[in-house]
């Protein structure tokens, strides 16, 4: 058994910030990851990350964010996030200076959706690489011990806390793959969960492992039904084309050539928030204002009112990807983009310390909820929020370790082989008509999400939406998946605890969305189209009780801004 006081569980910008925390806090360290530590799907964040600018923007900055989250963010959370962001940005700069400067040396922030004023800061075209890097440099300079090519399958507890988890060794023996590791306290920070839908900016990697995990071992889960889709993502690929092209000037048109953001947002335009601009996009689709020569209905996103020596030194990234992925030149044509999904702003129900209500389990990161996006994120808070909650989550996750004893996972044996029986279980190497195959299931469920849990939400598809994601849990109750010899191989392994966790989302995120009877920020229902403030100015909290789904609320925490028309 391999013991640690405090385990980190990813290692993206959450969970480097997490465990360079908790180090400096005297415990014994380590990270679990899926993924080499720099190819996490942090390093995919181009956009940039928010800072209040001075004393005066810190109010800006949280009624924008209040405001952005259509009001549903808890405002003393939103207030950590703001009051924070010098503090960690400086952090980050005091080991090099990355960010955009002027000729005067001073930053030169950029004004993305929702924000009044400028406060996003970019490092070039690679602001999520280049934080990273600088922390995995700090890391592998720290005593953290780094468990790289390990998937977390299973969380143990006893008397309800936190004692340990199972763990897959890709790199080990099939034999041998199942390992048993244990600890006082965990933060999960595993990152994304769109692989859940077939239209994502998510790689295949975002599973939803954290949430499933803390969801299976007791803990709660808030605003799931608030899933964010971007307004521009290349047709087809779904490749992301960052906010920061909109934030420079590129224009979104419609089949007539009409910037359409004027009909929605008059003021922000292409700049307004980016659950506005997707519904109008899909707004402008069902209308009939779309492009629609392809397979699927698609929007313009247009650079060519700029000159080329412009794009050039503005947009180098986006041509290149334009040219690779698109076949298209951007000086001359317009990109065809379409929304996709792209962020979770539910999460892993946590409090202002990171603490889940099961002891020793700690979350940050997109897995985690303490509810500083609400109903919709606003671009540069995501990455914001991993190093504020990250470092927050890393020294309590310290602190409770060293208050707390050791609690030991007993006959190790015991767990692996139980584990490795109920396994072998869900598996055959026969042929016969009934065995299920974990590639088609998981093409099954993402088209499901897509298709019943997309922009636009009604009672009648959510049901049918349910309905068959049920049918795909008992189809895997009832039945085995196809394995190559008579004990399931490492890949398969992988994938099957895989497709298990997407599952167990795709069904939370449509009790949430069925639940929550009210439009706001992200969850745009046609049936109540409308924000109900008397009725709906709460959080949806589930809990998994005895294989069954518990839903309660908990009210939005309000200190200073009272919720208003939301305009742009």
């Amino acid at each position: 058994m391999i013991y640690h006081d405090v385990i980190v569980v990813g290692s993206g910008l959450a969970g480097q910030r997490a465990a360079l925390e908790a180090i400096n806090n005297d415990v014994d360290v380590a990270i679990i990851s899926k993924l080499k530590p720099m190819n996490s799907h942090s390093v995919l964040a181009q956009g940039g990350i928010n800072i209040a600018i001075d004393d005066l923007d810190q109010n800006n900055y949280f009624e924008d964010t209040i405001k952005g989250s259509d009001y549903l963010a808890d405002q003393d959370s939103v207030e950590i996030l703001v009051n924070n962001s010098k503090h960690e940005i400086e952090f980050i700069e005091n080991i090099e200076r990355i960010f955009d400067r002027n000729n005067d040396g001073e930053y030169s922030p950029k004004k993305f959706g929702g924000a009044i004023t400028p406060r996003t800061l970019r490092a070039s075209d690679s602001t999520g690489f280049s934080i990273l890097n600088i922390l995995y440099d700090q890391l592998l300079n720290s005593k953290v011990k780094i468990y790289e090519d390990y998937q977390v399958l299973k969380l143990i507890t006893n008397d309800e806390q936190i004692s340990g988890f199972i763990g897959l060794n890709y790199n080990s023996t099939n034999s041998n793959c199942i390992e048993l590791f244990s600890c006082k306290s965990l933060v999960l920070a595993t990152g994304p969960s769109g692989y859940v839908f077939s239209n994502t900016t998510n790689s295949s990697s975002c599973t939803g492992d954290g949430i499933a995990l803390a969801v299976s071992a007791g803990a709660k889960l808030k605003d799931m039904e608030f899933i964010q889709f971007h307004p521009t993502s290349l047709v087809g690929s779904n490749i992301l084309i960052t906010e920061a092209a909109r934030a420079k000037g590129a224009y979104l048109l419609n089949s007539d050539g009409e910037r359409f953001m004027k009909n929605y947002a008059p003021e922000q335009l292409e700049l307004a928030p980016r659950d506005i601009i997707s519904r109008s996009m899909i707004k402008e689709i069902i209308e009939g204002r779309s492009f629609s020569d392809l397979n699927e209905p698609y929007l313009h996103l247009s650079f060519t009112h700029f000159e080329p020596e412009f794009i050039k030194n503005n947009f180098n990234d986006i041509q290149i990807v334009s040219r690779e992925f698109a076949n298209t030149d951007i000086t001359k044509h317009n990109l065809k983009i379409v929304p996709a999904q792209h962020y979770f702003m539910g999460g892993i129900s946590i409090n202002n310390s990171a603490e889940s209500n099961v002891k020793g389990l700690f979350a940050a990161g997109e897995c985690a909820c303490v509810s500083v996006h609400g109903a919709n994120r606003l671009g540069g808070n995501s990455l914001l929020e991993c190093i504020v909650f990250g470092q927050i989550a890393g020294r309590s996750a310290a602190i409770f370790s060293k208050n707390s004893h050791k609690i030991f996972i007993t006959d190790e044996d015991s767990h692996i082989s139980k584990f490795n029986k109920e396994l072998s279980e869900c598996f055959t190497n026969s042929s016969n008509n009934n065995i299920l195959y974990i590639s088609s299931l998981r093409n099954d469920m993402r088209s499901i999400m897509t298709t019943y849990a997309g922009i636009i939400r009604d009672e009648n598809n959510i049901n049918l939406g349910l309905m068959k994601i049920h049918n795909l849990k008992n189809l895997i109750h009832s039945n085995q998946f196809k394995s190559k010899s008579s004990h399931p191989n490492i890949s398969e392994i992988s994938e099957f605890f895989e497709l298990s966790f997407m599952i167990e989302l795709s069904e939370i995120i449509l009790l949430s969305a069925l639940n929550r009877k009210e439009s706001r920020g992200a969850h745009f229902r046609s049936d109540y189209s409308s924000r109900n403030d008397n009725d709906w100015l709460k959080h949806i909290i589930i809990q998994k009780i005895n294989s069954t789904y518990d839903i309660s609320y908990s009210p939005v925490r309000i200190t200073t801004l009272n919720p208003d028309v939301r305009n742009y």
